[in-house]
């Protein structure tokens, strides 16, 4: 009797705590999604869909021009967007040898012109890409905005990393700047559900929380990652953003304006 009265009052306290845990109000940051801007010349989607396998290149006219760094990300940017248009089905062909070749036509090249050269259908080119900081100094709860300082006096504001880039697409052949698209990555947007803040580490001053339909738990500005024992650098973070963002995100909503059925 004391052996089914005993395992009686650990199934009640269980479900209390499971009852407390469900209910409990989570803590929300909420960042307001910014738009995307795009144009699609009416040429542009008929040549996409009659040939959904042309040759296509990646460049980033300014890759030159702003010093190693600016090189270096530029580089990261059409390896990403390479990628994504092979997830698509297309070859991108060489950059170097593509950009050689267009160095000694000269200034005064058409479109045309460089589409005769290169037999390039398409150019796929990076036009801007800037990192975005968004500061937050409240949180939600109970449906209402709440200063963060709130959950520990030093923690009054917090900096999360989005991004955003332009790709202009040119058809070659037509002379044309076919059309014209710009994203942004909006870290915990509100279109999205926001993030839930996890916890807090008042040891080392660290809050983590779970992006929008994702399991894992992270830590602002590239804090110690609790399923970790190495650092994940600020800039380790927003490569892999960036590149689920390209992947899963740009090429696939490009596609869709562009006419083209996604795969």
């Amino acid at each position: 009797m004391l052996r089914k009265t005993t395992k009686f009052a650990t199934c009640i306290v269980a479900g209390i705590a499971l009852m407390c845990s469900c209910g409990a109000p989570t803590k929300l940051i909420k960042i307001k999604q910014e738009s995307s801007d795009s144009y699609t010349d009416k040429s542009l989607s008929r040549f996409i869909v009659q040939n959904p396998k042309a040759s296509v290149v990646v460049r980033d006219p300014n890759a030159t021009s702003g010093g190693a760094s600016t090189s270096e990300r530029s580089n990261l940017l059409c390896n990403l967007i390479e990628r994504g248009l092979m997830q698509k089905g297309y070859n991108p062909r060489d950059r170097k040898v593509f950009e050689s070749v267009v160095a000694k036509m000269g200034d005064n090249s058409d479109y045309e012109a460089i589409y005769e050269k290169t037999k390039t259908d398409l150019i796929f080119e990076v036009t801007q890409f800037e990192l975005d900081d968004y500061r937050v100094k409240d949180y939600y709860h109970n449906g209402s905005k709440t200063p963060l300082n709130k959950i520990d006096k030093k923690l009054s504001a917090i900096t999360f990393t989005g991004f955003s880039i332009e790709i202009k697409v040119i058809l070659l052949l037509d002379n044309l700047i076919g059309g014209t698209y710009k994203y942004y990555y909006t870290p915990c947007a509100t279109s999205d559900g926001g993030c839930e803040i996890t916890s807090y580490n008042k040891k080392n001053e660290t809050l983590y929380y779970r992006l929008p339909k994702s399991d894992k738990e992270e830590a602002i500005d590239g804090g110690q990652d609790p399923e970790s024992s190495r650092k994940e650098t600020r800039n380790e973070k927003w490569k892999k953003q960036l590149g689920e963002f390209i992947s899963n995100v740009v090429i696939p909503s490009m596609f869709e304006e562009m006419g083209a059925q996604n795969k």
